[in-house]
């Protein structure tokens, strides 16, 4: 790719496009075009083929996903199948019609089957049975591969796939219902933390930026007179929650990861709404996403004992209600605050910094052609990742240190794990001469350090 050739980055406000985005701009391409969902709803052939044709770009990068957390991948089934088909699909094909020179698709992981031998290698892809919670995800994600790879076979388009393994990074979605692991462990330590400390301003501050669900019902119910229907007419059905949950520009209910919270940041969403909530009702609803208090000090959660209460608990008292001459005194009171995790603990994850990602998906776009892939090297993609993988127990116990929340972390051992393991073979990666640079540990502590700034 020369310097000054057009760049298509579908999903570019994403995490993951965003990343591509900076990694080009800081390599010196000039010549970068992304659209944002108003722009363009990529689940829409006719509108997809019309911007190709307008626009010719000479390369493209498909970062255009709905993504989420085992919630999210498990609870809106159809949503993730159908919508990231209809993106991969329009993309690839109007690349194809139009003549780009050359397509990187990016898929995920969880592509390979529940039980494949670990470290995964690229050549266990359908190999066996996929994992049950994200499997309409994987079979997209395995189709837009197979698709590339014939469109190669068939036509010879220089279509390519990498496989990225968890992400992290600048512009994650924080989503408490709908995020992945690494985010969601951060905003909920967090928000502990804020609560064993008293700081019910940072607590606010992170709630008016990011507000939950309940606080965004609650808000559509005040506007129409307290009924949930009144704000359903006219309006796409669930973009208030696609806005949360995909990070793809290309569906008319998902923005990108980022997107909404810089809005709330410009605008005051939210603002009206949790400073209408008293302290009682935001524990409350911040007890329904396993973030629970009981209201003693820090110290007695020493002795909590397994028959306390759970997260469903509910404190005895709003501080806020306490006589003004004593109020900050006792709303600075540290609390026992602990938090309850999904599943065992027992999986192990690979992280990847987006950053590092970002670098490795231009490398691999300037140093590896559709030919090299699949008649050379016999693959159909190209795994991205680093190669080391840790539990999500002491992923949490990490966070929780790097964070600093002091409290109790329980494990919920009837919700699902998921997959057992997930480590990625990068050998091949490796051969292509790119390696990571960014360390599990110093990649958190910036994540965190932007998180709070």
């Amino acid at each position: 790719m020369h310097k000054h050739a057009k760049i298509y980055i579908a999903g570019h406000l994403g995490m993951v496009g965003s990343a591509i985005w900076r990694n080009l701009e800081s390599k010196g391409f000039t010549n970068l075009i992304g659209m944002t969902l108003e722009e363009l709803d990529l689940t829409n052939q006719k509108d997809v083929n019309a911007f190709f044709e307008s626009e010719k770009p000479e390369y493209v990068i498909d970062a255009a996903a709905k993504v989420g957390g085992i919630v999210a991948n498990n609870t809106y089934r159809a949503q993730f199948i159908y919508e990231n088909l209809m993106i991969q699909n329009n993309i690839i094909h109007a690349a194809h019609k139009y003549g780009v020179k050359k397509l990187l698709f990016l898929g995920s992981s969880c592509i390979y089957p529940k039980l494949a031998p670990q470290p995964m290698k690229e050549e266990y892809l359908l190999t066996g049975i996929l994992e049950q919670t994200n499997e309409p995800y994987a079979i997209a994600k395995i189709a837009g591969i197979k698709m590339c790879e014939s469109y190669y076979r068939q036509y010879g388009s220089n279509f390519i796939s990498v496989m990225p393994t968890n992400l992290y990074g600048p512009n994650d979605n924080y989503d408490l219902e709908k995020s992945h692991v690494l985010p969601a462990l951060i905003r909920k330590m967090h928000l502990g933390k804020c609560q064993e400390n008293g700081d019910w301003d940072a607590l606010r501050d992170d709630l008016t930026q990011r507000p939950l669900k309940e606080m965004i019902e609650r808000e559509k119910e005040g506007k129409n007179g307290g009924t949930k229907e009144g704000k359903s007419e006219g309006t796409k059905e669930g973009k208030s929650e696609g806005t949360k949950e995909g990070k793809s520009e290309g569906t008319k209910e998902g923005k990108s990861e980022g997107t909404k919270e810089s809005v709330n940041e410009r605008t005051g969403e939210g603002k009206d709404i949790v400073s209408q909530l008293t302290e009682d009702e935001i524990i409350q609803m911040l007890a329904k996403y396993g973030i629970y208090t009981n209201n003693k000090t820090s110290e007695s959660n020493n002795h909590k004992d397994e028959s306390s209460p759970d997260h469903s608990f509910a404190p005895s008292f709003d501080r806020s209600f306490v006589p003004s001459p004593l109020r900050s005194f006792v709303q600075s009171l540290p609390r026992s605050v602990g938090l309850k995790l999904w599943g065992s603990g027992s999986p192990y994850r690979e992280f990847l910094h987006v950053d590092d990602m970002a670098d490795a998906c231009v490398h691999i776009m300037q140093n590896v052609e559709a030919h090299t892939l699949y008649d050379e090297m016999q693959q159909t993609h190209i795994n991205i990742g680093t190669g080391i993988d840790l539990t999500i127990k002491d992923l949490a116990e990490t966070v929780k240190e790097i964070v600093g929340f002091k409290g109790e972390i329980q494990w919920d051992n009837t919700k699902p794990d998921g997959t057992p393991k997930k480590q990625l073979d990068v050998s091949l990666l490796n051969k292509l001469s790119w390696n990571h640079k960014i360390a599990l540990n110093d990649g958190i502590k910036a994540v965190y350090n932007k998180y709070v700034d």
